[in-house]
């Protein structure tokens, strides 16, 4: 097991890394700022290897003073931002989900102004938003949900085309989960649903009812479509099946090892190995804090005991101290002490697996890091 500093500078905080892999490079894309920013505020960073994450080069930074449309919420206009690389593309976000406010005016008779939350989508997987293109255009198409403040994208899409499904598909599932208050710990789990490869979109809510959860991760099994859920109200990663294609889903369940039992930690991030076991990589924000992984070797029925990747985690970045970026916006401010997390991995061309994630150690700079480990 290999660790290595990917970006890292004490004047910036950097989190939240997007790995991706291409058949000539991997790129890797994160957030710096010169504060501890969890919305996506300040700059976007592309770094490329092209030799298996053993180096790593400057891509590009993409900076967004310079894309100012309308959004309910800094985190909004993270999640649907897209970049091109040359050739090359990443989604440095989502699919290009947006929510805004609008109001509907009706006469006094019949009550007073009524709002609800519009989303509009881009049809195009790598188009760039711009002011340009806020208007309706062939592009984007306009939803309106009520009883909901903020719909939130998270970049842990499910996209099917082994067409082996009972029947053909060309299934998307894009997990999102929504506020119902900006102002309460609340949040119900949603799936952008497509059978189409994109062209058209339904909004499907997962479990109707008081299910708290909010960022998940999809994986294709043999009888199904699991996901695992992250939840903020308690400590423990969830789990679900579909099956029907993500139509319906089962009442969530904690994901369970037999030598530990229920597992702690989220948000997650599956991949099948070449091998066809199921991994799991997902944060840990309990001491000893850090990076931890499991893995499943009957498709996601059974977890064997969490592998340790990181556990120096749990400091609060030196640069917590700037205090204004929560108070202007009015989030509830996380545990300084718990900035590590959101892993993603890959499995390279020796078998070996590459998982990125965001750390704060003692040293309280908050950087990228990866750990190369084989199992």
């Amino acid at each position: 097991m290999k660790h290595q500093i990917i970006y890292k500078n004490k004047d910036r905080y950097s989190s939240f890394p997007l790995l991706k892999q291409l058949d000539d490079r991997i790129l890797i894309g994160f957030f710096t700022a010169p504060v501890p920013d969890h919305m996506g505020l300040f700059k976007w960073n592309v770094l490329v290897s092209f030799d298996e994450g053993i180096t790593w080069g400057f891509a590009g930074i993409h900076d967004y003073e310079d894309w100012d449309w309308p959004a309910n919420s800094p985190r909004e206009r993270s999640d649907m931002f897209t970049c091109s690389l040359g050739k090359s593309k990443i989604a440095t976000g989502s699919y290009g989900f947006k929510a805004r406010q609008i109001s509907t005016s009706t006469s006094s008779a019949s009550g007073p102004l009524t709002d609800k939350s519009q989303i509009t989508k881009s049809t195009s997987l790598f188009h760039r938003w711009s002011p340009d293109n806020w208007q309706e255009t062939i592009y984007q198409r306009f939803y309106e949900v009520p009883g909901i403040d903020i719909i939130v994208t998270f970049p842990r899409f499910f996209q099917d085309k082994s067409g082996d499904f009972s029947h053909p598909h060309d299934l998307i599932l894009i997990p999102a989960y929504a506020l119902i208050s900006e102002y309460e710990n609340f949040s119900r789990c949603f799936v952008w649903r497509s059978e189409d490869r994109g062209k058209t979109f339904r909004l499907w809510n997962m479990f109707p009812g008081e299910i708290d959860g909010n960022e998940m991760a999809f994986i294709k099994t043999e009888k199904g479509i699991l996901v695992h859920i992250r939840s903020d109200n308690h400590p423990y990663l969830m789990e679900s099946w579909s099956y029907d294609y993500g139509l319906t889903w089962s009442y969530p369940t904690h994901v369970y090892s037999e030598t530990v039992g229920n597992i702690i930690g989220g948000p997650p991030h599956l991949l099948r190995l070449k091998d066809n076991r199921i991994l799991c990589s997902y944060g840990y924000r309990r001491q000893p804090m850090g990076i931890r992984a499991i893995i499943s070797e009957d498709e996601g029925e059974t977890w064997q005991a969490p592998i340790i990747l990181r556990d120096d985690a749990g400091y609060a970045s030196s640069l917590h101290k700037e205090k204004w970026l929560w108070s202007k916006f009015r989030f509830n401010r996380p545990n300084p002490a718990m900035d590590c997390g959101y892993p993603v991995s890959i499995q390279l061309e020796d078998d070996s697996i590459l998982t990125a994630y965001y750390i704060t150690c003692e040293d309280r700079i908050t950087g990228i890091e990866a750990t190369k480990w084989k199992v």
